[in-house]
């Protein structure tokens, strides 16, 4: 294989992928060594509090949008918010119960620097992949399965490229069910994105169809 073809892996992404379990060894040691009543309240504050404070001061001190390589410091904070966030990407079911509380998943949302007004609906099995990077409307509907990605993963000349971009959602806006938007992409206000349609990295959908750049 050619030398331009060679993607080559940052040593620190690997580093930063053993965060979650280094975490979360930290919470059960929090709730074996504190005494109760407060073990269990530390431990849960732990998992589930500080990781979100964190990723959204580190969206808030340096923030990122549009493409980077992945060599970059941008991408190595993106990199850091994601492993924040993957003990909720790989489970679930702990959103889900968030949802069954209505403005609670809103709420969760904001604390990691997303916004979403609390009278917008998450159908079961949505998905918001970058928490941070997130604005839905004021009665938006996102069907079940819908994925919103506030990241892309790209190669180009050999290289990782990471798009990141905040996916919009306005007003009264639906989602279909199993549409998966990319980062930087626009649903407008009123519009609705019929069931299984993808919408690519920096596009908006308005007048019932794609265009290429993003308001």
């Amino acid at each position: 294989m050619a030398e331009s073809q060679i993607v080559r892996i940052d040593p620190s992404f690997a580093f930063l992928a053993w965060w979650p379990v280094a975490w979360h060894a930290a919470a059960v040691a929090l709730a074996w060594w504190l005494p109760p009543p407060w073990a269990m309240p530390a431990a849960l504050a732990w998992v589930l509090l500080l990781p979100p404070l964190l990723c959204q001061a580190t969206a808030w001190l340096w923030p990122a949008s549009g493409e980077m390589p992945a060599s970059s410091a941008p991408a190595r904070l993106w990199w850091w918010q994601q492993q924040l966030q993957a003990p909720f990407n790989r489970i679930p079911f702990i959103e889900e119960i968030f949802r069954l509380v209505p403005g609670l998943y809103q709420a969760w949302l904001a604390l990691w620097g997303g916004r979403a007004h609390p009278f917008c609906f998450f159908a079961a099995g949505s998905v918001v992949t970058d928490r941070q990077s997130v604005a839905v409307g004021r009665g938006a509907i996102i069907g079940g399965g819908a994925i919103l990605g506030g990241h892309a993963v790209l190669r180009r000349d050999g290289r990782w490229i990471i798009a990141v971009g905040t996916v919009r959602i306005g007003q009264t806006a639906v989602v279909g069910a199993r549409c998966v938007l990319g980062p930087g992409s626009t649903v407008a206000a009123g519009e609705e994105l019929p069931a299984t349609v993808p919408l690519p990295p920096f596009q908006q959908w308005v007048d019932g169809r794609r265009h290429k750049e993003a308001n």
